[in-house]
């Protein structure tokens, strides 16, 4: 069977990992071709696992005609039976794709990503998906959360809807017992420094970690994005910079992950972040924001602590907990890993994807 994957993002994000993760785990079984931009780190991993004549670059995060008619010549010289698209751009271009191809759609959100719009935007919007849902023969959700939000704004309906959870690889040498082992305390945070992610709640909680709280911590930022400048810009103003470092964008994270003590996220919404899996694979305590996504996988006190976002207060004194409390971070370590390897394994996710190519 060959499938085209189309996503406007190659960049690091949990929707170019999540498509590293299927293709890697199932090119076997399915010949992939993608159309993606010439990004790091992704496009080079894409391109050591299905060749490059199997990759077609498109622009990042906008829309080109030019590569439209591209994409159309590559799917009939290809001979492509299904088009599967991630995340807002990419969707685009499948939809309007099928009225000229005919070929079968599926189409992946990651999150609906509407938070942030007006509301005549946001209407407008909704209507585009609404009509780009009948130009779609099935569509994932990768949590239950996000979902009942897109059945909530009756994007599509019911029976085109399925819900195919994000997964990491899970092995109990991932098993990392959370403990304090060095004089510092490690928090960790992945961060796109975008209005989603929410960077200047992490820099809130870092700033009030320091001054109201009894604790030798570091804070470590991991990613780039729009917002990073204003960001570091705000944390050297506010002298923070031996509490709050800011790493770029990192190659291999689990050196973090293996070293961290606990985990923040601050999304404003997710639709199931593998920054957050990944953590909890570890077995690291995670406290995050209370939004679609991080709902599905926290259970609030016993694998994990969820905070509403206007109360950073919150935040801190779960960091404060873990810190402080040996036997309450290790309930939590336990049952983070036990509840991601019971769960959201990536085997899991990838069987679920093919059994659906198959389907449609």
């Amino acid at each position: 069977m060959k499938v085209l994957i189309i996503t406007v993002r190659a960049d690091t994000g949990g929707g170019p990992e999540h498509i590293y993760q299927l293709i890697k785990n199932s090119h076997n079984k399915i010949e992939y071709f993608i159309a993606c931009p010439d990004d790091e780190p992704y496009f080079k991993r894409y391109e050591n696992i299905v060749g490059r004549e199997k990759i077609l670059i498109i622009p990042r995060r906008r829309f080109s005609i030019r590569s439209f008619f591209k994409l159309l010549g590559f799917i009939k010289k290809n001979d492509i039976e299904i088009i599967h698209s991630h995340g807002k751009g990419g969707g685009v271009y499948s939809r309007i794709l099928k009225i000229f191809s005919f070929k079968k759609v599926i189409h992946t959100f990651h999150g609906l990503h509407i938070n942030d719009y007006s509301t005549l935007f946001k209407m407008i919007y909704l209507f585009i998906e609404r009509v780009f849902s009948l130009l779609t023969n099935k569509v994932i959700s990768v949590s239950e959360s996000e979902k009942r939000e897109i059945l909530r704004n009756k994007i599509v309906k019911q029976d085109k809807i399925l819900v195919i959870r994000n997964g990491v690889k899970i092995n109990d040498e991932n098993h990392y017992l959370s403990k304090v082992e060095n004089d510092k305390f490690i928090i960790l945070n992945v961060n796109r420094f975008n209005y989603q992610k929410n960077p200047e709640l992490v820099l809130k909680i870092g700033e009030r970690l320091k001054s109201d709280y009894d604790m030798n911590f570091e804070l470590f930022v991991l990613g780039h994005g729009e917002d990073f400048i204003k960001i570091e810009q705000e944390i050297n103003k506010k002298g923070l910079g031996e509490n709050i470092k800011l790493t770029g964008n990192v190659e291999d994270i689990k050196n973090y992950y293996k070293k961290a003590d606990c985990f923040l996220s601050t999304s404003r919404w997710e639709g199931l972040s593998l920054a957050v899996l990944e953590a909890m694979s570890f077995g690291i305590p995670v406290i995050a924001s209370n939004v679609v996504g991080n709902t599905d996988l926290i259970k609030h006190e016993d694998n994990g602590f969820l905070f509403e976002l206007d109360k950073t207060i919150d935040a801190c004194k779960y960091i404060e907990l873990i810190y402080k409390d040996n036997d309450i971070r290790k309930k939590i370590s336990e049952n983070a890993f036990l509840t991601l390897k019971n769960e959201y394994d990536v085997k899991t996710m990838v069987k679920r994807t093919l059994d659906l190519y198959f389907e449609v």
